[in-house]
């Protein structure tokens, strides 16, 4: 009789323990689940809130070891930008994938094609366009650190770009992507409503230089 009310005792021990050990599981996998896709839900509403926005001030820069880009403009009605490559002294209008240029002087404005830098058309690439094509990317979106831009209290959001090649040939179309390791796309959101301050791609080659293309947007709303 003993015997056997402790087994039944280890049985009834036993089975205490591995309900303990599944609730425990369970709890860290809702602990998981919520944090994870807190970097998704604010990619989420960073892009609900800029798919709302028709006219804005925007910033591009882009620096690779061979060349700098610098465009100076506005996004108007939410798909075209109009602005300054102010290195070159060019002005620029790009709409619905058609890029026009002309020195500031000038009264006529030139197809991209016909000046030879059909290039500018991956640089000159609205931030809606470009994150509405990596929306699939937001589920592995990660929370950084908190940052402060303009005097703003910013929380930044990273995620990593899977299968990247295309990507990388619509932004970057003169570059050489067979050498990729790595495409990062970082986010810097305003506090409390997160709309975007700064957005920020990193391309990374797998040659032992640390070879590196970083492009940036600033928004001024």
């Amino acid at each position: 009789m003993r015997r056997t009310a402790r087994v039944k005792q280890q049985a009834q021990m036993l089975a205490v323990g591995v309900a303990l050990l599944a609730l425990i599981l369970c709890s860290l996998f809702f602990i998981l689940q919520g944090t994870r896709p807190s970097g998704a839900k604010m990619m989420e509403k960073a892009l609900a809130q800029l798919e709302q926005q028709q006219n804005y001030n925007l910033a591009i820069t882009e620096k690779a070891p061979q060349y700098k880009l610098f465009f100076q403009g506005r996004v108007e009605n939410g798909n075209q930008l109009r602005g300054i490559l102010r290195d070159y002294n060019l002005e620029v209008l790009s709409q619905e994938g058609r890029l026009r240029l002309k020195q500031e002087e000038a009264s006529e404005w030139a197809e991209a094609d016909t000046l030879g830098l059909q290039g500018l058309s991956g640089f000159l690439i609205t931030p809606l366009e470009l994150l509405q094509s990596k929306k699939d990317c937001f589920p592995g979106a990660l929370a950084g650190e908190k940052i402060t831009l303009e005097q703003n209290s910013c929380q930044t959001v990273y995620f990593t770009v899977s299968g990247p090649e295309q990507f990388v040939q619509r932004l970057f179309p003169e570059i050489d992507y067979t050498g990729i390791s790595e495409v990062t796309v970082g986010a810097a959101l305003a506090e409390p409503d997160l709309n975007l301050k700064q957005l920020r791609i990193l391309v990374e080659f797998t040659s032992n230089d640390g070879e590196q293309i970083e492009r940036s947007y600033y928004f001024d709303w």
